[in-house]
C-alpha cells in the first residue's frame, strides 16, 4: 500500500467522529484507500482511533479494512484475484464520471453490483439529490453520509444473493417513480445486451429502466462476454455507456454502434492497484 498525502483543508480536520467518519469513507472512495498513519495525522487523532473507526465501517460494509489502513469495499480485496485487482482503479474512473453527470435538484435511480455503492459514495455531496435505489451498499452510504437535503428512496423488497432488493414490493416501487437518470452497473455484457446475475433483480431493473429519462451503463472491461443468467436489455436500451481503457476495442466498436453515447474513462492501472496488492 503506497502512502500518499490525503488532501483535505486544515480547518476540515477537527470533526465530531460521524464527520470524520464520512470523510475518511470519501476520501477511501476518491484515493481508493488510505493508510491509518495518514488519516490520523491528517484529522489529528491517534492511530488507534482511525482503527476504531475503519473496524466500524468495514462492519457496517462501508470499506474494507486492510493491513495498515483500508480500501474501497465495492469489490474483494486481500481475497481479491489480479483481474479484481486491475479492476479496482477502472471502477473508481467510472464511477467519478458518472458522478460529474448528476446536476443539483436531480431524481437518479442506482442498481447493478459493485459499483452501485461505489457511485453512491460520490453522490454524498450532491445537493437536493433524491436516489431510488434497490442496491443495500448504496443505500447504506448514502444514509449514512449523504447530504441532510438529499432525499432516500429504498424500494423495500426481498434481498437476493446479489445484495439488491427484488420481488413483487421492489417491482411495485420501481415503477411508480420517475426518474432523470438510470444509474446501471449490470453483471455482464455481450453482443445481445446487457444481463444481471439474479432473474428477480434483472425485472426490477427493466422497470426502473422504463421509468428514467436516461439510462447510464456503468461498465469495467471485466463485463464484456460476461453473460448473467436473466437479460436486461438490448444494447440500444442505454443512452450513455462508460467503460474504461481496457475494454477490448472490438467491443468498444459494437457498444459505439448499438448506444447514443459510448465514454472511455482514461485510469492509473498502478495506483490502486499497487494500493490492493500491498506493494
Amino acid at each position: 500500500m503506497t502512502s500518499q498525502p490525503i488532501r483535505m483543508p486544515d480547518a476540515q480536520r477537527h470533526r465530531h467522529p460521524d464527520q470524520r467518519r464520512a470523510e475518511i469513507l470519501h476520501v477511501v472512495n476518491r484515493d481508493g484507500g488510505a493508510r491509518i498513519g495518514d488519516l490520523a495525522r491528517h484529522f489529528d487523532v491517534s492511530c488507534v482511533t482511525v482503527l476504531r473507526d475503519l473496524r466500524r465501517m468495514t462492519r457496517l460494509g462501508l470499506l474494507e479494512q486492510v493491513r495498515g489502513g483500508a480500501v474501497a469495499a465495492t469489490i474483494p480485496t486481500a481475497r481479491a484475484t489480479w483481474t479484481h485487482r486491475a479492476a479496482l482503479p477502472a471502477h473508481h474512473a467510472i464511477a467519478r464520471h458518472a458522478a460529474a453527470l448528476v446536476a443539483a435538484d436531480a431524481a437518479v435511480t442506482i442498481t447493478g453490483d459493485v459499483m452501485s455503492g461505489l457511485l453512491a459514495g460520490y453522490l454524498v455531496g450532491v445537493p437536493r439529490l433524491t436516489v431510488v435505489t434497490n442496491s443495500i451498499a448504496a443505500c447504506t452510504v448514502l444514509s449514512r453520509h449523504g447530504r441532510q437535503d438529499q432525499q432516500l428512496v429504498l424500494t423495500g423488497g426481498e434481498r437476493t444473493r446479489t445484495g439488491a432488493l427484488a420481488g413483487p414490493v421492489a417491482e411495485a416501487a420501481a415503477r411508480s417513480l420517475n426518474v432523470d437518470q438510470c444509474f446501471l452497473a449490470p453483471y455482464g455484457i455481450d453482443e445481445r445486451g446487457y444481463t444481471a446475475a439474479d432473474p428477480m433483480e434483472a425485472t426490477v431493473i427493466r422497470s426502473f429502466l422504463a421509468m428514467a429519462s436516461s439510462v447510464i451503463v456503468l461498465a469495467d472491461h471485466t463485463r464484456w462476454n460476461t453473460t448473467g443468467v436473466a437479460t436486461i436489455g438490448p444494447l440500444n436500451c442505454a443512452d450513455t455507456v462508460i467503460v474504461d481503457q481496457g475494454m477490448p476495442a472490438a467491443a468498444r466498436r459494437v457498444l459505439s454502434g448499438n448506444t447514443g453515447t459510448l465514454v472511455t474513462v482514461d485510469h492509473d492501472p498502478e495506483g490502486i492497484g499497487s494500493l490492493v496488492s500491498g506493494r
